[in-house]
């Protein structure tokens, strides 16, 4: 009913009247429950509120929106380029197709994702309006603005055509869906092909299966197609000769595997279509999974700017946190009280839920956090050293807690941080 208000943005005529009823009486219960805040935080939060509508009109105007106004009474019709970011952010994204869409939106009309960071650096550089319209989030899309502008000068890109790296990498992933439609052509053209190809994709599903703790973790394969994409545009192993001696071992088992599941395929197809054919199979296979690739590799060897580009960002955007967070504590005020009128007694269910809903809920301590992770003591060390002594965060605490979380480790890292501010136990080394 709250997601309903918001698309409305208040409007009950969009409403059918059951559902307003219920809605404002339970507004009704709300306002009869808490406390009338005192007279200096109502002016405070009315300033906040006036100087914070006067920066979006203001952003909206800087970037072409100018507000509509009814000519007679002086009502806003019209908030300008606010109304296109409302609409894109009730644009759902629940399934891969409506997020391409949303994205394509947002494409379509970049003075959305312009006045988000207009935003956001004005509510950063304000401590009145970081205090009521702040946070995390505020801070942490500042700094990745700022992450993407100092990438962007420092990186330009080489193809004349694009204005920006991630226009060089949105053409790269282009050309691999033209060599999929490659692909389905060669699928089309040669006979038994679909069947060798599910054959060949299946075979990873069956040595996960048959190797078990055997089969090579992601983290491996991530790190082993670094060294060979390093080797495909240096043509230089000299350098990894160690760690490829480190993996080959470990990949042993895997590789026979490999080799056995390859022979029993051929054995099973030379069955099928004669033996001719079963080995011209495999070398249109090598050419079929070859071509998503090829212009796309090719693409990127020639504009060497895009993987420095990535390989800087991926470690900035560690960072990124770090900073929001140190500038969070700068600006964090003291958390504010809800406070419940003496007077008020429960009627009803709503009521007494109401009342149960603002009681502050206990929050979890950095210990908690870590017992729940099963974060091991040297994480946790590296985290307080971080917290206390100002030391540099190391970027494979992230990487560690992302695998504890499931890819969240930024955010639980957020958590654990506030935990220790909320503590008390800041020290004055920071």
């Amino acid at each position: 009913m709250l997601d309903q208000f918001y698309q409305t943005k208040g409007d009950f005529t969009q409403w059918n009247e059951q559902d307003a009823t219920a809605f404002k009486n339970a507004m009704a219960n709300l306002s009869a429950l808490l406390a009338i805040p005192d007279y200096a935080t109502q002016s405070e939060w009315n300033q906040a509120r006036d100087a914070y509508k006067q920066v979006q009109r203001e952003i909206s105007l800087q970037l072409g929106f100018p507000y509509k106004r009814d000519k007679d009474t002086g009502a806003i019709l019209s908030n300008g380029i606010w109304e296109l970011v409302y609409d894109y952010y009730n644009m759902s994204s629940e399934t891969p197709e409506k997020e391409t869409i949303k994205d394509k939106f947002l494409s379509d009309h970049p003075y959305i994702q312009q006045a988000m960071d207009l935003q956001a650096v004005a509510v950063t550089s304000n401590p009145l309006l970081f205090k009521y319209y702040g946070g995390l989030e505020t801070l942490r899309r500042y700094y990745t603005t700022q992450m993407y502008n100092a990438l962007n000068q420092k990186y330009p890109p080489t193809d004349p055509r694009y204005k920006t790296v991630v226009e060089e990498w949105t053409w790269y992933y282009a050309l691999k869906d033209e060599g999929i439609v490659l692909q389905r052509d060669m699928e089309t053209a040669n006979p038994g092909l679909s069947d060798y190809i599910a054959a060949k994709q299946n075979k990873y599903d069956a040595l996960r299966e048959a190797l078990g703790t055997d089969y090579p973790s992601q983290e491996m394969w991530d790190t082993y197609d670094y060294y060979e994409w390093a080797y495909r545009v240096t043509r230089n192993r000299s350098f990894s000769k160690t760690a490829k001696a480190y993996y080959d071992a470990f990949l042993a088992p895997y590789g026979a595997a490999s080799k056995q599941y390859d022979l029993e395929v051929e054995a099973a197809f030379a069955q099928r279509y004669g033996a001719d054919y079963a080995l011209s199979l495999e070398a249109t296979y090598q050419k079929w999974n070859s071509i998503i690739n090829e212009k796309a590799y090719a693409y990127r060897d020639a504009h060497p700017e895009m993987d420095k580009y990535s390989e800087e960002k991926s470690k900035l955007q560690g960072d990124i946190v770090l900073q929001a967070f140190d500038r969070f504590v700068q600006l964090l005020p003291e958390q504010p009280q809800v406070n419940i009128r003496p007077d008020f007694v429960p009627k009803g269910t709503t009521a007494q839920a109401l009342a149960q809903m603002v009681v502050p809920q206990q929050q979890k301590t950095f210990q908690q956090y870590a017992q729940e992770y099963a974060l091991d003591a040297s994480l946790q060390r590296l985290i307080l050293d971080y917290y206390y002594k100002n030391l540099t965060l190391p970027s494979s605490v992230l990487d560690d807690l992302d695998y504890k979380t499931g890819g969240n480790g930024t955010q639980l890292l957020q958590d654990m941080l506030l935990a220790l501010y909320r503590a008390g136990q800041k020290s004055q080394l920071r």
